[in-house]
């Protein structure tokens, strides 16, 4: 059985926080990065879809279980990684 850790993925756009109060448990750091990035782009479908802008300035916060940001994907940086599996 593989340990997984909890991280919470916020949302930052114009200095205003939208927080990720339930987080989600992954394997890896790399794992809820990853994550972090999808939920990024999806948001991103979302505002293209609505006819609202992509907002490239807004940037997923994944943080620990301490509250402490430990990666950062900057919407802009989402947009143009698109990994096909």
């Amino acid at each position: 059985m593989k340990s997984t850790s909890r991280y919470y993925l916020h949302t930052l756009h114009d200095q205003v926080l939208m927080t990720d109060h339930d987080g989600e448990e992954f394997e890896s750091l790399d794992g809820a990065t990853e994550e972090a990035g999808q939920a990024a782009r999806d948001l991103m479908a979302d505002c293209l879809k609505e006819g609202r802008s992509l907002a490239l300035d807004r940037q997923m916060l994944v943080a620990d279980l301490n509250g402490d940001v430990v990666a950062t994907v900057l919407f802009s940086d989402a947009l143009m990684k698109y990994d096909r599996h």
